[in-house]
């Protein structure tokens, strides 16, 4: 049996192509138009992980996934932090985040947004 015995970080850190660092915490909702933002959902830790990972350069990100609809968000966390609100509209995803979808083989290419064209090979 597993269990928590210290609060951690976030969903994913790694590397990308270009050498810089990319962090993001995934975060789902079964509304329809909106996600919430607080406590229990977007803990201060993982706030303050990805807004010191972004002040060292590094890609902080927020996955929000519409369950109901099948929607997905990348929102970079410097978006979020500059438009901190208790919930944020699908509107307001739309708005500051970025659209991703299945491609390049994977079930949910959360990085096309900042790629560049694949490089010949």
């Amino acid at each position: 049996v597993g269990y928590f015995t210290s609060k951690s970080t976030v969903d994913f850190v790694g590397v990308y192509y270009d050498g810089r660092g990319v962090a993001l915490d995934a975060k789902s909702t079964r509304l329809k138009t909106r996600i919430s933002w607080d406590e229990s959902h977007f803990p201060r830790h993982q706030q303050d992980f990805l807004r010191a990972w972004a002040k060292q350069g590094g890609l902080a990100l927020i996955l929000v996934e519409f369950s109901v609809l099948d929607r997905y968000f990348a929102i970079p966390f410097d978006a979020w932090d500059a438009h901190q609100a208790p919930s944020w509209t699908m509107a307001q995803c739309e708005t500051w985040g970025r659209p991703v979808q299945a491609g390049r083989g994977c079930p949910l290419d959360y990085l096309a947004p900042w790629s560049v064209p694949e490089v010949a090979r």
